[in-house]
């Protein structure tokens, strides 16, 4: 099952991050990107969860570009605040065959906003929030 999550629609933006976890699949529209010749920022103020697999799969692609080659994911707690000193935890993405990355959570047990930036040389950028909740201590 596909489900799909589009803040802005994709008409002149990149292609979405295709989230494969448990046996589903999200489509997932990014809020802020540049891309091309059009730059676009926002906010998701409610991003889809994917529940608390131990794993997530994440495809980044750009129709008619050589492709996004950099995948960074950040969390912030769930209450949505971001520690004193600004810094970010960064999660593990591996990257794998045909523009798919591995993201494990390696996270205390607990819910995370998790940020996921694709970055490509000569392709631009962009962004995309979902929820993961760690059931227990992955890190």
């Amino acid at each position: 099952m596909t489900t799909t999550h589009d803040v802005i629609g994709r008409e002149g933006g990149p292609s979405p991050f295709r989230v494969v976890y448990d046996g589903q699949e999200l489509e997932l529209g990014p809020h802020t990107y540049c891309y091309t010749t059009e730059c676009v920022d926002g906010f998701d103020s409610d991003p889809p969860s994917v529940g608390s697999p131990s794993a997530i799969h994440v495809q980044v692609t750009a129709e008619g570009l050589d492709g996004f080659d950099v995948l960074a994911t950040d969390d912030v707690e769930a209450d949505g605040m971001i520690e004193e000193d600004g810094d970010w935890t960064s999660l593990p993405a591996e990257r794998q065959e045909d523009g798919w990355w591995l993201v494990t959570p390696e996270l205390p047990a607990g819910e995370y906003r998790v940020m996921l930036t694709a970055r490509g040389d000569g392709t631009g950028d962009m962004v995309a929030d979902l929820w993961w909740e760690v059931a227990a201590d992955a890190g």
